[in-house]
């Protein structure tokens, strides 16, 4: 069994798909199996994943589901409880890795877990915004939505301000066992998982861009709606409607009451604003 589980959730992707399978063929590191379940497709998806199936033999594999249209959420949820492997990521069939990613952020993970041993651990990346052609429209992500990705290594500071993209992530098996089940209040798998592990373990970044991340109007969640939400919770002071927004999730981990949010968020624009300051010399 390879170390490495690649879980691939798909719904009616056949525009893109093949170029994200060919690109985890591609990776440099090659320690990974991929585990895909569509979520009730009715275009071409299931026949491109059967094709590279056959392909390569030992290299894809299908979950099968009784259940149809769990959304991503679900799906997501529902692979990382049935697949067992020391290692997991996440992919999108919409996106295209760059020929490095599993490499650099598999490395990352390791020297994590050499300095804490037994520990629930996870590490992601930046991301380069593409279009549907795959033409640069943003080199960073978290450039471009004014994240400070360091502060969410803090549990406190994480639930102020998500910054983990699902698809940039790798978490080993016990940052799996923190964060299983995935809570029914938690609005996305990578959002929970991000919290689980910044409060039972270690979070860290690679300070790099590892994937092309498409957007082509049809995305679960887009760019534009991460950069509104960020600058609206400035001009606004909303300090503490994105409590409320989350507070169900927040209460099943624990988080504290809403002065704790706010002050959180408090610390949180600042920290980002002299970061920012300084990073870009003014």
């Amino acid at each position: 069994m390879a170390r490495i589980a690649i879980l691939l959730a798909t719904y009616n992707g056949a525009a893109f798909l093949r170029e994200q399978l060919d690109s985890l063929a591609a990776q440099t590191c090659q320690d990974f199996e991929v585990y895909v379940r569509d979520d009730g497709s009715t275009d071409a998806t299931t026949g491109i994943i059967a094709e590279y199936a056959g392909r390569y033999p030992g290299r894809f594999h299908v979950v099968e589901d009784p259940e149809k249209h769990r959304g991503a959420k679900g799906s997501f949820a529902y692979m990382l409880e049935k697949v067992e492997a020391p290692y997991y990521m996440f992919c999108d069939q919409d996106d295209v890795w760059l020929p490095d990613k599993i490499e650099v952020t598999f490395d990352k993970v390791r020297e994590l877990e050499e300095r804490n041993p037994g520990r629930a651990v996870m590490v992601h990346t930046d991301l380069r915004i593409v279009d549907g052609g795959l033409n640069t429209l943003y080199d960073s992500m978290w450039g471009w939505c004014g994240y400070y990705p360091d502060l969410c290594r803090d549990f406190h500071y994480c639930a102020v301000g998500n910054v983990f993209t699902g698809c940039t992530m790798m978490l080993n098996a016990k940052a799996r066992e923190v964060s299983l089940p995935v809570h029914e209040a938690a609005r996305m798998h990578d959002e929970w998982i991000g919290l689980c592990v910044t409060r039972h373990g270690v979070v860290d970044n690679v300070k790099r861009q590892t994937i092309l991340y498409r957007q082509h109007g049809g995305n679960v969640c887009s760019t534009g709606e991460r950069r509104r939400t960020f600058g609206k919770g400035i001009r606004r002071g909303m300090l503490t409607g994105w409590y409320y927004e989350k507070k169900p999730m927040l209460d099943a981990l624990g988080y504290g009451g809403v002065l704790t949010g706010v002050y959180y968020k408090v610390m949180s624009i600042a920290r980002r604003y002299w970061h920012f300051r300084r990073v870009r010399g003014y």
